[in-house]
């Protein structure tokens, strides 16, 4: 599991799932300092 290394399928899960979760830590961040 490298850099270099990138999955088109996990990838697109990271994107569907994912997305949602880092949107929330990004905004949690902003609230926070």
């Amino acid at each position: 599991m490298g850099p270099g290394e990138k999955k088109p399928r996990v990838v697109a899960e990271w994107r569907h799932a994912g997305i949602r979760q880092i949107a929330m830590i990004a905004q949690s961040r902003h609230v926070m300092g």
